[in-house]
């Protein structure tokens, strides 16, 4: 149609204009005479033309251009009656046409009757209850439909995914634990006993009147009496967790660190089992006690959940590597122990208090072994994928034993007091020469 003029329906109506005198805006074929001239004083008569125009390309199946032919002549088997309807509509001057769209209606209303199969009937109870029985069972059919539809996509993705994608190499779990980037999750203190000696400083971790201060990465930790406890990670939280013990004069000679270490697999869901199998994802839940130097130096004893051998695994500058020893109890429970003697030789155990079993053979670092580290090393507690707890944590730092003072020296004459031991090293008086024989002339 052509675009002249557009009405608001209010109490005063009101007209606005959108195109200006000799401007015209349409579709050249559907226009009326007097709106291609001047469409700013063209009026609904317009559109009544434009209406005629559609009604003979109904009929016909082209627009009427020039003198056209009556529609009955066109196509035979039109009615010749609507001949001159189509005629009036389409009046060069808008007073011969329709004066109101009404009067088109009336015209046509004989050519267009209505009929009815049936008497309409008032509807039961009963039709009311089947009906709504068959809209629930398409809407559950179209549900269902949908369902499959998803659950095919999806095992074809999955599948998919599992015959082209190839699971990045799992990472050392020494060096999981031990990344920079694990955000701090919540720092607190735990009761505990400092205790200091000429010989050691040992600190454990639970009843005590000292305060030790710990540090927690990656997963929210707890404390229950003498155990540290890392829940099962939710699904938004992540999988690696670590804690700090935050100690103190860390420097030493040898060191041990010791716990009862529990891990257990966390509880999976249906969905994340079928995933982890279409994906070929094999989980480890993993438990250690680890002693972190600088950015990247660490030795670690880890523990496994799921009968996996237990681990040694260290990585201190280019000195690298990872010892494999007995398979992990089935339990998920053990004693665990990180020990660098006096002599600077390394060695990580497992088993129980009364028997402690070496995770494969002792690494030698040297008596000067806290270079390997950068740093004098920070006790912590790891926990991968699992529910973790540990118990009756200690850390023991030995020291060099004190120095003896050198005993007192007296060159000559008695000793000044009777009370202390001393020893002298004055030299016994060397006995006179004899005299020679012409002394005894």
């Amino acid at each position: 149609f052509g675009l002249a003029t557009f009405f608001e329906t209010t109490p005063h109506t009101k007209r606005f204009d959108v195109t200006q005198t000799h401007v015209s805006m349409g579709t050249l074929s559907y226009m009326a005479p007097e709106q291609r001239v001047d469409a700013k004083n063209a009026d609904h008569r317009a559109d009544i033309y434009s209406l005629g125009v559609l009604l003979y390309e109904l009929l016909v199946g082209e627009v009427p251009l020039g003198n056209f032919d009556p529609p009955s002549q066109k196509r035979p088997g039109v009615d010749k009656r609507i001949d001159a309807i189509v005629s009036r509509c389409l009046k060069t001057n808008p007073a011969d046409r329709y004066q109101r769209v009404s009067e088109l209606m009336a015209d046509l209303e004989p050519f267009a009757p209505v009929t009815f199969s049936q008497l309409p009937r008032k509807v039961s109870r009963v039709d009311q209850v089947k009906l709504q029985v068959q809209r629930a069972a398409r809407r559950t059919l179209r549900v269902a439909e949908a369902v499959a539809l998803l659950a095919a996509v999806t095992v074809l993705g999955l599948a998919w995914a599992r015959v082209h994608w190839k699971p990045p190499p799992p990472m050392p779990a020494g060096m999981s634990l031990t990344q920079p980037d694990l955000r701090v999750e919540a720092t607190f203190t735990s009761p505990g006993r400092i205790a200091d000696t000429s010989n050691a400083r040992r600190v454990v971790v639970g009843e005590g009147l000292d305060a030790i201060a710990i540090i927690a990465y990656g997963r929210p930790l707890t404390l229950d009496g003498r155990t540290l406890r890392f829940p099962p990670p939710k699904d938004d939280e992540a999988e690696v967790g670590r804690a700090q013990l935050d100690i103190v004069d860390k420097d030493g000679i040898a060191a041990l660190f010791t716990a009862e270490v529990s891990v257990a697999p966390r509880p999976l869901s249906t969905w994340q089992m079928l995933r982890d199998t279409v994906l070929g994802r094999n989980r480890n839940p993993q438990a250690a006690l680890v002693l972190l130097g600088t950015p990247g130096r660490y030795v670690a004893a880890i523990l496994s959940g799921d009968g996996e051998p237990v681990t040694f695994e260290w990585a201190l500058g280019e000195r690298r590597g990872t010892m494999l020893g007995p398979p992990s109890p089935q339990d998920g429970k053990a004693s665990m122990r990180l020990l660098v003697d006096r002599a600077g030789q390394l060695t990580a155990f497992f088993g129980t208090d009364g028997e402690q079993t070496p995770i494969g053979a002792p690494l030698y670092l040297g008596t000067d072994w806290k270079k390997h580290f950068g740093a004098p090393p920070a006790p912590q507690l790891g926990c991968i994928d699992a529910a973790c707890s540990f118990r009756q944590v200690g850390y023991e730092i030995g020291r060099e034993p004190p120095d003896v003072p050198e005993p007192m020296v007296l060159e000559s004459g008695p000793p000044r007091s009777t009370h202390v031991a001393v020893r002298t090293t004055a030299k016994k008086p060397k006995p006179a020469p004899k005299p020679s024989k012409q002394a005894k002339r």
